[in-house]
């Protein structure tokens, strides 16, 4: 009788092949997905500052916010739902980056200190104002922004904020109803 000698290379387990797979999968997503964060910096960095820059009104804070809104979409690139528009995503996300470094600074100040180069008619008048942005919602200061000093329409708002265009009616509407009364 002969016998026959098979020779067989070791077989990968299921194990170590099916995460050879997930492993080739992740790359090809976290790939693609950096090729669609390159695409949403080029498309959107400079909306996302000149909102920051409009909210801040500080350039190098509006800078750096941008940069850090970036950063955290790049973080969680992989995680992102890339077929959903990406813009507001990156509104919310810098807004609350500038909300949370406002109230860091109002707190290590003790409060927001007065512009110096003011006279007092203008102080007073300056302090009004910030207690009317204060008494402001998020959205609808995100709303009176976008509108008044972006010059964006309500509907392009709605979308980039992910709400209807009648709730930036509206809150555009509470808003300037607010600062009016501010004066």
């Amino acid at each position: 009788m002969i016998e026959l000698a098979i020779r067989s290379e070791p077989r990968p387990s299921c194990d170590s092949a099916s995460s050879s797979v997930f492993r080739d999968m992740e790359l090809a997503v976290v790939r693609d997905a950096d090729i669609l964060y390159e695409r949403a910096f080029a498309d959107h960095w400079r909306d996302v500052f000149q909102f920051l820059l409009a909210w801040t009104n500080d350039w190098a804070s509006a800078e750096d916010l941008s940069q850090e809104a970036f950063l955290r979409l790049w973080r969680s690139r992989a995680k992102i739902d890339w077929g959903e528009p990406i813009m507001p995503w990156l509104i919310v996300t810098g807004r609350r980056l500038a909300n949370d470094r406002y109230r860091k600074i109002a707190r290590r100040l003790g409060g927001l200190p007065s512009p110096a180069s003011f006279d007092e008619t203008q102080q007073v008048r300056w302090l009004d104002v910030q207690s009317a942005l204060k008494d402001l919602s998020a959205l609808e200061r995100s709303t009176v922004v976008l509108v008044t000093f972006q010059g964006m329409s309500t509907v392009e708002v709605a979308r980039l904020l992910d709400t209807t265009p009648g709730g930036v009616r509206a809150a555009l509407s509470r808003g300037r109803e607010k600062l009016g009364d501010a004066r």
